[in-house]
């Protein structure tokens, strides 16, 4: 999918567009002999075994999804990889990696789904039991990931502290909420349902129980949680209400999207109107929040689809000026250039589509691969 979307969006071959994009210099010196010992291509395990080695040893889990023709990944693995102190830090983990080139192992279609691996280079920072502590698309150079590898291992080590002290003091409810809230977004409502029990009505708890039913597309559950934020926490003490509607958003334009390529269907009007909804109310209520400007940007891809469902060119000019009006005022460079991206295909697209070059179900499946590239690298 990253590569199908390089291509729409760049005028350039995919291979120059991912090089103008990371503009990174290759090193020669003697390091480069040094390796991370990645579980499946050093030792020949199956993607479960190196699973449970993590389980058995406690460590944490550097889960790396990558494709030998990615040029991104590439820069990774001659560049990033061989540096000697991200080496060094690479032992205090389980490192695996995996190509979804790999039909062989089972798991590897499964992994992907679980942990929504839409493109690569992705970089997954797992607990011993699979829970999601960190997650990086893109490139990142040694000074880049270093930091964020001590991160995870401080994350994991002081999660590890608190669980053992509950084993202490089982009734303690900052300890409990604590260990509640870690493994709820690492979602792992599982394991923090027993946590929860006492503390039902914590709209603090119930926003991310939301969120993770949301992530899990159980909408009915996922609604009955956030309404008790919504009730419960007119204020927004917990900050949780922006990324509650915005979620929301994103999941209905899901649900407006899926008709578009069903021929029998092609629209559902409902759900984008529900979306825009949600949408709206960040923008309006919350315009200080981080949520605001990608409830923008998701406006403007609601307004792009509604140009195919109404065959009416006022959406696309919609689409133009929401999308317009973000880039002029995000101080956000990568979501600058992503909402530029979107508008110069939008642009594109209504012309093809008004010359009848492409077809309906091309654009919207251009649009939708953005929209889902911009979700999975916020």
């Amino acid at each position: 999918m990253f590569y199908s979307v390089l291509r729409r969006i760049s005028p350039y071959p995919v291979g120059l567009s991912v090089l103008l994009l990371t503009t990174l210099s290759i090193p020669t010196h003697a390091s480069q002999i040094a390796r991370i010992q990645w579980e499946i291509s050093v030792n020949g395990n199956s993607i479960q075994e190196s699973i449970e080695k993590a389980t058995e040893t406690g460590k944490p889990i550097m889960m790396y999804f990558y494709n030998d023709w990615c040029d991104t990944c590439n820069q990774l693995k001659t560049y990033t990889f061989r540096n000697q102190h991200i080496i060094d830090l690479a032992t205090k983990f389980v490192c695996i990696e995996i190509t979804p080139e790999n039909i062989e192992d089972p798991l590897t279609i499964e992994l992907q789904k679980q942990y929504n691996i839409t493109s690569v280079p992705i970089i997954l920072f797992l607990d011993p039991d699979g829970g999601i502590i960190e997650k990086f698309s893109g490139h990142l150079t040694p000074d880049q990931l270093a930091p964020i590898m001590k991160g995870v291992l401080k994350k994991e080590a002081e999660f590890q502290t608190s669980l053992a002290k509950t084993e202490k003091i089982s009734d303690d409810p900052k300890l409990n909420k604590k260990i509640a809230l870690t493994y709820l977004k690492r979602n792992q409502l599982e394991k923090a349902t027993p946590f929860i029990i006492k503390m039902s009505d914590d709209p603090e708890l119930n926003g991310h129980i939301a969120l993770v039913y949301l992530e899990r597309e159980k909408l009915e559950k996922a609604l009955l949680f956030a309404e008790k934020v919504f009730t419960k926490d007119p204020e927004n003490s917990t900050g949780l209400q922006p990324q509650l509607h915005l979620e929301f958003g994103y999941f209905y334009i899901n649900q407006g999207y899926a008709p578009l390529m069903d021929p029998h269907r092609r629209s559902d009007e409902q759900s984008f109107q529900k979306a825009i909804e949600h949408l709206q109310t960040v923008i309006d209520t919350y315009p200080e929040s981080d949520a605001s400007e990608l409830a923008q940007f998701y406006l403007g891809v609601i307004y792009a689809f509604k140009r195919y469902t109404h065959e009416s060119k006022v959406w696309t000019d919609k689409s133009f000026e929401t999308l317009e009006n973000l880039a002029k005022l995000t101080a956000n460079e990568k979501l600058r250039f992503q909402t530029e991206a979107l508008l110069d295909r939008v642009k594109y697209l209504e012309h093809a589509y008004y010359k009848s070059i492409i077809s309906m179900d091309y654009a919207c499946e251009t649009i939708k691969d953005l929209a889902d590239l911009v979700k999975n690298d916020k």
